[in-house]
């Protein structure tokens, strides 16, 4: 599920409850690129942080995917012993997690869909009806969140930064822009 910066969702994927999350990442950006909605940098979740994913995506659409990368699984990790990857000074854990924020947004989506609309679990059977059901849903969503605004909302000048573009403005860290 996407968003855009209305916090309109623009992308419904459903696939098998066995399909691995990363499996669905080369179809999403392909339908996102025939839209003209690809962003420069994917915020993704852990399920999608594979080295493959990461070059896949970087290769055929130019796009950068970010998210936390898997355990450390190795001895010297668990001992806390020797470097890591890490303690790389390449970017900062606070830069990271200050780009990462903006994920909170998709996630408060998908818990929404979740759990206040019942889609972990479909009324119908099979793939393409399961699919009708979640497009119709996120249709139903969208309209209820563009009703929700007021005419002035809509017409009036940008609203007022979030706390955390208002962190970035204050520590002089860009804005990502997707």
């Amino acid at each position: 599920m996407c968003h855009d910066s209305a916090n309109v969702i623009t992308d419904v994927a459903t696939t098998s409850a066995a399909t691995n999350d990363g499996q669905a990442l080369p179809g999403i950006h392909t339908r996102l690129a025939r839209r003209g909605l690809l962003p420069a940098e994917h915020l993704v979740d852990g399920g999608y942080t594979s080295l493959v994913h990461l070059e896949r995506a970087a290769r055929e659409h130019q796009v950068t995917v970010s998210g936390p990368l898997p355990g450390n699984p190795t001895r010297q990790h668990r001992r806390n012993e020797g470097f890591d990857r890490d303690d790389s000074t390449s970017t900062s854990t606070t830069e990271w997690k200050a780009r990462y924020a903006v994920r909170s947004g998709v996630e408060g989506t998908i818990n929404e869909f979740a759990h206040g609309h019942g889609m972990r679990r479909c009324r119908y059977r099979g793939r393409p009806k399961a699919h009708l059901q979640h497009v119709l849903t996120a249709i139903a969503v969208n309209i209820g969140r563009l009703s929700g605004r007021s005419v002035t909302e809509e017409n009036s000048s940008p609203r007022p930064p979030t706390a955390f573009q208002t962190f970035l403005d204050q520590n002089e860290i860009p804005r990502p822009k997707s």
